[in-house]
């Protein structure tokens, strides 16, 4: 399951055992619309891992054009 943790930083989007994947600082212009797309994953319930994958890297190329081609060096979801 993937869960949205905010906190006073802004937004982490982190797998079901707290492995943080992204994060997102309260200051940028993305943040509403990455929050947006964290709480359609949540809504998702993630059947399987092709909707999983598929969210989660819409979620990351909604990073793309703010310049965070990687967060804190973690990377991006692999794409099969």
């Amino acid at each position: 399951m993937v869960g949205v943790i905010p906190d006073d930083r802004g937004v982490v989007l982190a797998l079901d055992k707290g492995i943080p994947l992204a994060y997102w600082s309260p200051h940028s212009e993305y943040t509403v619309a990455v929050r947006n797309l964290c709480e359609q994953v949540l809504e998702q319930k993630l059947p399987d891992e092709e909707v999983k994958r598929s969210l989660m890297q819409r979620l990351w190329d909604a990073l793309i054009p703010a310049g965070h081609s990687s967060l804190d060096g973690i990377k991006p979801p692999q794409r099969h």
